[in-house]
């Protein structure tokens, strides 16, 4: 099984102008749009002649499934055009930035962090600040639904720190992204199959019950409660690699039982690492101050382990 990565940090929340998240094709509909990534200027151009018309082509197609609605067919497509066209190319990182786009239609999100992972490493001087911003709100949406909220954020904050100056587009869709956060750590909320295991259950018009019943009610709300917050620690182990102050930070945490990363939220400062979930509780105080933004997270399911990498913090 495979490693799905990611950074970690804070948000500082600002309430500005709403928009709606644009990302290609509307990723619920899947409305007649094709993907908007594109390298420089929009362009899709590639050294080697034939090579990069045939390529071109090929990604012309591929744009044509997503935009009909087809993203498991234009996904096929774009893995195909990236076999001979690498993301080093022009048309093979659009290629790359528009699979992520599919898989986050088809909710495989562990598929779509790792494309924009590999998109935002291959990126060229001449890509295009809008496509960065579309490939971290990408990201973000797709750790958020892996229960990777602290991450999410970090995306967001980046996409809005790159986000060119009076770029209302780009706006509109970090504040998009904020909304979804901030909906995802509501109570009852529900936010790509993620929901509150404190939601309240409260009726539209309230009825008496009898006092036994209000009394086991109750009871039964503080055990669910209980159950969810309290947790075993799982077993935790750090290496520490060079020395201060540049020294890099790698932490293993053993969840057995866990098979999945979204069983657990993950959450990370420069100061603590926090896991809860699946009957698992840490709040772990990191040995020194990590850059927190530009941390990874990998997990194993076959070993049942998160691997969280880091640097220090250096003035």
């Amino acid at each position: 099984m495979g490693y799905a990565a990611a950074p970690a940090a804070g948000l500082r929340l600002r309430r500005r102008r709403t928009g709606r998240l644009q990302d290609g094709p509307e990723e619920g509909g899947l409305r007649g749009r094709r993907p908007a990534d594109r390298d420089g200027r929009g362009g899709s151009r590639s050294g080697g002649g034939g090579a990069a018309a045939e390529g071109a082509a090929k990604k012309q197609a591929a744009d044509a499934l997503f935009s009909g609605g087809e993203p498991q067919a234009a996904a096929s497509a774009y893995t195909a055009l990236l076999e001979a066209m690498p993301p080093s190319t022009a048309v093979g990182h659009a290629a790359l930035c528009n699979r992520s786009a599919c898989y986050l239609a088809l909710k495989q999100w562990d598929a779509c962090a790792a494309d924009c992972e590999e998109a935002l490493g291959a990126t060229r001087e001449t890509t295009a600040p809008r496509a960065k911003v579309k490939l971290h709100l990408r990201r973000a949406e797709a750790r958020l639904a892996l229960g990777l909220r602290e991450l999410a954020i970090a995306d967001t904050r980046e996409a809005e720190r790159i986000a060119p100056h009076g770029d209302t587009a780009s706006e509109a869709q970090v504040e998009a992204m904020r909304a979804k956060i901030e909906q995802a750590k509501l109570p009852g909320s529900k936010v790509a199959g993620l929901k509150s295991p404190y939601a309240p259950k409260v009726s539209a018009e309230p009825t008496k019950a009898p006092l036994h019943e209000t009394q086991a009610a109750a009871q039964a709300a503080a055990v669910e409660v209980a159950a969810e917050t309290a947790g075993v620690k799982p077993a935790v182990q750090w290496t520490v690699a060079g020395e201060a102050p540049g020294r890099n930070l790698t932490v293993e945490i053993v969840l057995p039982g866990v098979a999945k990363i979204s069983q657990v939220n993950l959450e990370m400062t420069d100061q603590m690492i926090h896991i809860h979930g699946a009957g698992f509780a840490l709040d772990q105080e990191l040995p020194f101050a990590v850059d927190s933004a530009a941390a990874a997270a990998k997990f194993s399911s076959k070993a049942a382990t998160l691997r969280v990498k880091a640097a220090e913090v250096t003035a």
